[in-house]
């Protein structure tokens, strides 16, 4: 085919060129040079519009320029001929890859449909795991409200440990008064003093004497008053120490509790949904599986067996044990299809 156009474009260049020299003043002249003078005519029209009154250099010149136009038409030709055998090669090796995969859907479109028919069969197996799940998540939920209740009873004990610190308030209060009493004592105790000195400027030894015993004696209400107010303070310091260790270790029980009754909650959670990945037997089948599963931080693995049988497989029993780091659990139940 490309031999053969080529050879169509030589003998149609061959043509024109032939055939140019003998044309006659009225038929189809060849491209011309543009802006050329004409020969031997005074009218100013071109040498393309009139063949037979060029001259013989004229006619060459013109016949070169031809030639080197179909020159260059004739090397795109070859161009684009080259580029189109390359798409041609390309669109066919598509067109294989195409029909290639074709026949390879063709092929998994029967496996898909197969799949569906199993998936479908699965589906209603599953709709009984989530049944039975139902049941494990109640079971997990009264243990939740068994929780909730313990909560709330620590929540009243720190109320009364609270109530316990107000008590202690209330004494330090009062400790606070007796302190005052006793600093208006000992400034009692300085006019006192300073009444003795003048006293005893003025009466001499005799009121000094007397005065002397009243300052004994006062000093030894003061001895008396800072003992007791010391004693005091040690209890009240024994107290409100007993008291901070008091609330450390129930704060501490209420939050081990609490971890303690979270952990078991998450347990039983996780051991629920453990048992609901365990696979169901059907069409006559038994059933040995294993499931893990892991929720918020705990892990839980279940053990599964499950038997389908009956003359239409109407029947299904299934027993699984699952366990996890605290809570250990385990489940019976048998189906008969309607």
């Amino acid at each position: 085919m490309k031999v053969f156009s080529k050879s169509l474009l030589y003998i149609a260049i061959s043509s024109s060129l032939i055939s140019a020299p003998y044309a006659d003043a009225g038929s189809l002249s060849p491209i011309s040079k543009p802006n050329k003078p004409t020969a031997g005519r005074g009218d100013g029209s071109s040498v393309a519009h009139d063949w037979v009154h060029m001259t013989t250099e004229e006619r060459v010149d013109l016949n070169k320029d031809n030639l080197l136009i179909h020159a260059t038409a004739i090397a795109k030709y070859k161009k684009n001929i080259k580029n189109n055998n390359k798409s041609i090669s390309t669109n066919s090796s598509t067109l294989k890859t195409h029909a290639t995969n074709i026949l390879a859907n063709s092929t998994g479109i029967s496996e898909n449909t197969s799949n569906i028919n199993k998936n479908t069969k699965g589906i209603a197996g599953n709709v009984k795991k989530i049944d039975n799940n139902g049941m494990l998540i109640t079971i997990v939920g009264n243990t939740m409200k068994t929780n909730a209740r313990k909560v709330k009873r620590n929540y009243e004990i720190l109320l009364a440990n609270k109530e316990s610190l107000k008590t202690s308030k209330e004494s330090i209060d009062t400790n606070k008064e007796s302190i005052k009493k006793n600093e208006k004592g000992i400034e009692d105790n300085k006019r006192l003093i300073t009444a003795n000195a003048n006293n005893m400027a003025t009466y001499g030894a005799d009121f000094l004497a007397k005065n002397d015993g009243r300052l004994t004696a006062h000093d030894t209400d003061i001895a008396a008053n800072a003992k007791g107010l010391q004693n005091e303070m040690n209890l009240r310091a024994k107290y409100d120490q007993q008291i901070r260790y008091d609330m450390t270790r129930n704060f501490a029980q209420v939050r081990n509790v609490i971890d303690h009754n979270n952990k078991v909650a998450l347990g039983g959670i996780a051991q629920a949904v453990a048992q609901s990945a365990l696979p169901q037997a059907y069409q006559g089948k038994s059933s040995v599986s294993i499931g893990t599963s892991y929720f918020e931080g705990e892990n839980a693995m279940a053990l599964g067996f499950s038997k389908n049988f009956g003359s239409d497989h109407e029947y299904t029993v299934k027993a699984s044990v699952s366990m996890s780091a605290i809570n250990t659990g385990a489940s019976i139940g048998f189906g008969y299809d309607l």
